[in-house]
């Protein structure tokens, strides 16, 4: 279980009971919880359990909520059992990969490694920031200023969540203000790599703001451009942008929009945010100008796809997009990017010289979550 001093309950998911707990029958309850942001999570009933930690031991009252989220040790239970606090707020931080040609994995071609060595600033989070655009978001008529108050952060990720703060002021993301007329709390997500994504939850703000008209590219039309010449492609590389939204400057109207109510005082990014409704199309207006007139390039909000022939001209096409990337100082993730792929995975698909399928897990997913029975109340 995960310590969350901000819960009130402890919680296990419906995926655990199934998995381990069976044998204790679940009770009905009338309990109504609430996740981080306010939505109603879903209460299947609760279990009693004996609890063991250390040289102790209770009886437990668990909630069971329906899914497959992560199963908490809430603020119920911590009077009740003992814990080695001085142990758990040791975190061990992961040490920074290096990006670049050293990420790639598999060996790669004298050319292709040529041309990642001449454009290794892409790879670098210094100086970061795109040129030549910025964000504007525009405020509907009579809105009023909304400042909401901060939200605590759960002990087992203040280290990593304060970390995460430095690094922005440091990389000139955000910064601090002692005041502001508009303020949203902020939510803490944990990425896949045990790294924290801070977004703004701007819900209240977002209502105050006016939708953008740039529609996001549908992935169907993506991906039947793909065969337009009759053939499918062979050869495929996708490129991964380094914080996204992050790499777009905020003009200072909008950035007074944004600030984010922390537990350290308010921040204001400078840059444009996650939790913002219109920025995946201002993001998209953003590259789709950047890429304009590239041929066999393709883009959804961060990830750019090259699809070509044969290697020649895929040497040329990256060549083609690592220029504009340059000229206007885009950054891109090496950890993440794949280069001259006869097979690779984008948006949920793979695509080969045979065409584009859904990914398999994905399949696999969807039929497991079918399978699982319902509970109606």
């Amino acid at each position: 279980m995960e310590i969350d001093t901000g819960a009130a309950r402890s919680t296990i998911s419906e995926h655990v009971y199934k998995s381990s707990l069976t044998h204790y029958p679940i009770k009905d309850t009338n309990i109504t919880l609430r996740g981080y942001s306010g939505e109603k999570v879903p209460v299947i009933g609760s279990i009693v359990v004996t609890a063991k930690y250390g040289g102790t031991s209770c009886r437990m009252d668990l909630l069971v909520v329906k899914g497959s989220r992560p199963s908490l040790f809430g603020r119920d239970h911590l009077s009740k059992i003992k814990l080695d606090w001085e142990n758990i707020f040791v975190v061990s931080e992961p040490k920074p990969a290096k990006v670049g040609i050293q990420n790639l994995g598999n060996p790669v071609s004298p050319t292709l490694e040529n041309l990642l060595s001449q454009n290794q600033k892409m790879f670098s989070s210094r100086d970061m920031g795109i040129k030549g655009f910025s964000a504007r978001l525009r405020v509907k008529a009579k809105s009023r200023p909304k400042y909401q108050k901060s939200r605590p952060v759960p002990y087992s990720l203040l280290s990593k969540v304060e970390n995460e703060y430095e690094k922005l002021i440091k990389n000139d993301i955000v910064t601090q203000v002692n005041y502001s007329e508009w303020a949203s709390p902020v939510v803490h997500v944990q990425k896949g790599n045990g790294e924290i994504r801070v977004c703004g939850d701007y819900k209240a703000l977002n209502d105050c703001i006016e939708d953008e008209g740039y529609k996001l590219p549908n992935t169907n039309d993506l991906f039947a451009k793909l065969a337009q010449g009759g053939t499918h492609p062979k050869v495929f590389s996708v490129l991964d942008l380094s914080g996204a939204f992050n790499q777009l400057f905020l003009d200072d109207e909008s950035a007074r929009l944004l600030v984010m109510n922390t537990h350290k005082g308010l921040l204001s990014p400078k840059r444009l945010c996650y939790g913002v409704k219109t920025a995946p199309a201002i993001f998209q207006e953003t590259m789709d100008k950047i890429l304009s007139g590239l041929d066999n390039v393709f883009c959804y909000i961060d990830d750019i796809l090259i699809a070509t022939e044969n290697e020649n001209s895929h040497l040329k096409a990256l060549e083609a997009v690592f220029a504009r990337l340059n000229m206007h100082n885009v950054r891109l993730n090496g950890t993440k990017c794949q280069f001259m792929k006869s097979k690779i995975r984008y948006l949920g698909h793979e695509l080969t010289s045979e065409g584009v399928s859904p990914l398999q897990d994905k399949i696999e997913a969807i039929k497991r979550h079918l399978d699982q029975p319902m509970y109606l109340n």
